[in-house]
């Protein structure tokens, strides 16, 4: 939403803090478009002289790898996923 809406909608932090004297179980439910979706601002959301488009297009499956690439150490890359052992 953050991307399509030239930042009119921003993603929140999500976090879960159990202030309570219960224990607490938490779910989480991920969805989003189609791999090949392309995210690009909406028109209603930009203007070319006083507010500009902040993000370029980018594939919807393209930003989730990017996102899951940089948030990991070392990079996906160095893996020789061909000869990841088989589940016990």
């Amino acid at each position: 939403m953050q991307r399509w809406t030239n930042d009119q909608f921003v993603s929140t932090i999500h976090r879960v803090i159990n202030l309570g004297h219960n224990e607490r179980y938490s779910i989480g439910l991920f969805f989003g478009p189609n791999y090949f979706t392309n995210i690009d601002c909406l028109p209603t959301c930009f203007d070319n002289v006083k507010n500009p488009k902040k993000y370029k297009p980018i594939l919807a499956g393209d930003f989730i790898m990017s996102r899951i690439v940089d948030g990991h150490t070392p990079k996906f890359d160095e893996f020789d996923l061909e000869n990841v052992p088989a589940e016990q």
